[in-house]
């Protein structure tokens, strides 16, 4: 599942690139992320432990994700906004005890 989630977010055709290269906040995408991270945080939290190939990826999402985009329209960068905060939400689960 990690390399699913590194593609989904970093890969040629991932969410990183769409919305840096191309503009485009892709729902779809960022839902499977979502889903998946919420997934691994829970087996994160039993481990005590976290993939590098994962934590790579999250922090290039987040960083893509707070700096926005000057060519998205109002609507899309609020958009962008409460993902990052919705990632960040999610990875914060890490430090919640069990």
């Amino acid at each position: 599942m990690i390399d699913e989630l590194f593609e989904l977010i970093v890969g040629e055709e991932g969410f990183v690139v769409e919305l840096r290269c191309n503009n485009i906040f892709d729902e779809k995408k960022y839902s499977d992320i979502k889903k998946m991270l919420c997934i691994l945080v829970s087996d994160w939290k039993k481990q005590n432990t976290i993939s590098k190939k994962a934590m790579l990826a999250i922090v290039e999402l987040l960083e893509c994700l707070i700096g926005g985009s000057r060519f998205l329209n109002e609507k899309e960068s609020i958009r962008v906004e409460d993902a990052s905060i919705e990632i960040k939400d999610i990875i914060n689960e890490l430090y919640e005890t069990l």
